[in-house]
């Protein structure tokens, strides 16, 4: 692919950012394929563990939940990392950034409940 598909918007210009020195940084590699190896994770805890998890497998929302908070915090430094180092954003890197930020409040509820059934026994607190 030559290019990435992109809408014609002022300031996006996901050509610039997607092929900058930064996002090979990391073993040498794109970051949109480590970003999707990331979210595989992501899928995978999410789907893990039966209706119950939150009491008799509660490392995995409390894994998810801590996943979800690295993942929003490395998506705001890339995003800023894009604004103040290309004065431009990549739109598929904002639009996994917003899923990453979107995904903290979603996993709070079952990682809190996971935490209570952790230090109370029964989760329901």
């Amino acid at each position: 692919m030559r290019r990435v598909p992109e809408p014609r918007l002022p300031g996006l210009d996901a050509d610039r950012v997607d092929a900058s020195g930064e996002a090979y940084r990391v073993l040498t590699t794109p970051d949109a394929a480590l970003g999707l190896l990331s979210s595989a994770l992501t899928l995978v805890l999410t789907g893990m563990g039966d209706d119950d998890r939150t009491r008799n497998r509660r490392w995995i929302p409390l894994m998810l939940a801590g996943k979800a908070v690295a993942d929003a915090v490395a998506s705001l430094v890339l995003f800023a990392e894009q604004v103040n180092r290309h004065r431009r954003v990549c739109s598929w890197c904002t639009l996994a950034a917003a899923a990453n930020l979107a995904m903290v409040p979603a996993s709070l509820p079952e990682a809190r409940a996971a935490w209570f059934s952790t230090t109370h026994g029964d989760g329901t607190r």
